[in-house]
């Protein structure tokens, strides 16, 4: 029997964990279905040389070949480049070096996409995919989470509500 297509959220879900498997760094997902309709997601992810950013896409297209039978509609980049691309169609990843990814700023350019982050470090008995900032597991993929609850959680990070800038959540959590 075929495997039905994931849906997009259960491919986020399944990248998140091959990255950070390979230890990728500040993974993040931006939901562009509103934006461009050409893709619901992006997955932005960050490895430390060009080894690790070719180990970190081989094991997002291993995983997800194994697990949902997807493969890649088209891959660029490879051994050397500082950012390779892989398209899911609906989900859209990009693995950067860190210079390329503060080069090209693309969270920065599609500001107005909802971001979710993925954990870097599990807690005792959760899964490290997806969870949301208030700790629940992958509640913004599935379902909206409401905007008082997301503006107070930022509040209380120090973080202006509404205020998705990488570089002001940077220095926040610094």
């Amino acid at each position: 029997m075929e495997k039905q297509r994931p849906t997009s959220e259960e491919l986020v879900k399944t990248i998140f964990a091959a990255a950070l498997d390979k230890k990728a760094t500040d993974v993040v997902s931006l939901s562009m279905a509103s934006l461009i309709g050409l893709t619901d997601y992006f997955v932005i992810a960050t490895g430390a040389n060009d080894r690790q950013i070719e180990a970190i896409v081989d094991e997002i297209e291993r995983r997800v070949r194994t697990e949902t039978g997807v493969h890649p509609a088209a891959r660029e980049g490879g051994r050397g480049d500082s950012w390779i691309v892989l398209d899911y169609l609906d989900v859209v990843v990009h693995v950067f070096l860190q210079d390329a990814r503060d080069e090209y700023r693309l969270e920065k350019l599609w500001s107005e996409a909802k971001q979710i982050r993925a954990e870097e470090e599990a807690e005792p008995g959760t899964d490290s995919v997806g969870r949301d900032d208030l700790g629940a597991p992958s509640a913004e993929l599935e379902q909206d989470v409401p905007a008082s609850v997301i503006a107070s959680e930022q509040s209380e990070r120090g973080n202006p509500a509404g205020s998705t800038d990488p570089e002001q959540e940077a220095t926040s959590h610094a």
